[in-house]
């Protein structure tokens, strides 16, 4: 890695908002976006929300950390919608 670099990429930015609603909007989440997440964070938070974004939930896919077969799952999952 560069020293500019981390994890996250270069330079990343965190943001953090109060409501959930600023967040989707923030983001400008839509019809073009993918979110990651667990369904028990997602259905009571963001589920009222409707956001028109592709959304996969990471229990559907395996337990635990993320795993290359769980990854290539989601993503043969996103690709089938194309």
């Amino acid at each position: 890695m560069k020293s500019n670099e981390t994890a996250c990429g270069k330079n990343p930015k965190f943001t953090s908002l109060k409501r959930r609603k600023e967040f989707a909007k923030a983001f400008k989440l839509g019809k073009d976006d993918l979110v990651i997440t667990n369904e028990y964070i997602y259905k009571p938070f963001f589920g009222a929300l409707n956001l028109l974004c592709t959304t996969l939930f990471q229990e559907k896919y395996g337990a635990g950390e993320r795993s290359d077969d769980m990854v290539e799952a989601m993503y043969k999952r996103c690709t089938r919608q194309l």
